[in-house]
């Protein structure tokens, strides 16, 4: 009873106050040139393990995410063409000689589901006082609804994926399994471990009170 008397009166605040402010969006980029480092990787495993996994790195190819109080939504591409231990007998891993052309990995997602926010009474109430924190917290869980493209192939697929931020960086990472088949693999079934990080528009950044003077000065 109370928590509904709470969540009744949260929806009249902010429709009082008229919604929240567009600035509390965050925006994280996915660019092909910055940050320097690799940004993704897509490792081809075989859940039985009598093969060796083939390791692949790559970078983010370009696109965006959202995030605000309301959750989390965008569009974003991945390619991994960085491969690890390609060099001598292939017989054991699970792309096997086909790691000799150094295949890239495509990964393409348009959509993200399940990315509502999910707040307690509590915390909409702090939401909509004021009292909540500036910057909107990301959804733990998340669907990442896209293609595969790999070895000639494209197959759709559907990647719960867990969501981090740490400070400026958005980290989205899963497991998911694939028939082998269809991605151009003569294993009947393919583990696939995937992450992937994008970066805080600087356009976005605040500037912060109280932190010390990064204008350093030498002491006589």
């Amino acid at each position: 009873m109370v928590e509904r008397m709470i969540r009744r009166a949260v929806l009249i605040v902010v429709v009082a106050a008229g919604g929240l402010a567009a600035d509390d969006a965050e925006r994280f980029r996915f660019l092909p040139t910055d940050p320097t480092w690799l940004t993704a990787s897509i490792d081809l495993r075989d859940p039985s393990e009598a093969l060796w996994p083939s390791l692949i790195g790559g970078r983010n190819a370009g696109g965006e995410l959202r995030l605000d109080h309301e959750g989390m939504s965008g569009a974003f591409i991945v390619r991994c063409d960085q491969h690890s231990q390609y060099e001598g007998d292939q017989s054991r891993r699970v792309l096997g000689d086909q790691v000799v052309a150094k295949p890239m990995v495509e990964l393409t997602i348009s959509a993200i589901r399940d990315g509502a926010a999910k707040l307690t009474a509590e915390a909409e109430l702090a939401r909509a006082t004021g009292d909540a924190a500036t910057r909107p917290e990301p959804p733990k869980q998340v669907v990442l609804v896209g293609t595969l493209a790999l070895l000639g192939h494209s197959l759709p697929v559907e990647i719960p994926a867990a969501v981090v931020r740490v400070g400026e960086k958005l980290t989205l990472s899963g497991t998911w399994q694939v028939d082998g088949a269809a991605i151009g693999l003569a294993l009947k079934v393919v583990t696939i471990d995937f992450s992937v990080a994008g970066y805080r528009n600087p356009d976005d950044l605040k500037a912060g009170t109280g932190g010390p003077s990064l204008d350093l000065e030498l002491s006589p």
